[in-house]
């Protein structure tokens, strides 16, 4: 296996001496065949081995990673990475804000006439007639 992958004979934790190559996508899987599985040199969070480049490379915005993952993994609803790349962590979008798909980069403003009163919302709410809001990015129906 090329760094930084190592060689283990499968369903052991042991490392296997001498050059094993990590075939494409497709480790071999059979009993007494090495597996090669990655032992991630990558520092800092927010930042993943790519195989196909074998190299690291940051979380896109939208996606993050800490130290329980393998791989990036997108933002839920109501959360962003607040347009960063090489996020640990997505953040909730706070009142007035919200974020309606997986992956958001950024959380959106609630649109006149609407607010979100909540921490993390993925829609904002319309004001009940006659009552509207003074600005965009409302959090409360006053």
């Amino acid at each position: 296996c090329n760094t930084p992958w190592t060689a283990y004979a499968e369903g052991t934790t042991e490392p296997l001496v001498g050059d094993w190559f990590l075939p494409s996508y497709d480790p071999y899987t059979a009993v007494g065949y090495p597996v090669c599985e990655a032992t991630f040199h990558c520092d800092g969070l927010g930042v993943f081995f790519d195989t196909t480049s074998a190299t690291c490379l940051p979380c896109p915005a939208g996606t993050y990673l800490n130290t329980s993952m393998v791989q990036c993994e997108v933002c839920p609803v109501g959360t962003s990475t607040l347009g960063l790349s090489a996020s640990s962590e997505c953040k909730p979008c706070g009142k007035g804000l919200y974020a309606s798909a997986l992956g958001s980069e950024t959380c959106t403003y609630c649109s006149h006439g609407m607010f979100s009163d909540e921490d993390g919302a993925s829609e904002c709410e319309y004001c009940l007639l006659p009552f509207t809001t003074a600005n965009i990015a409302s959090h409360s129906r006053a």
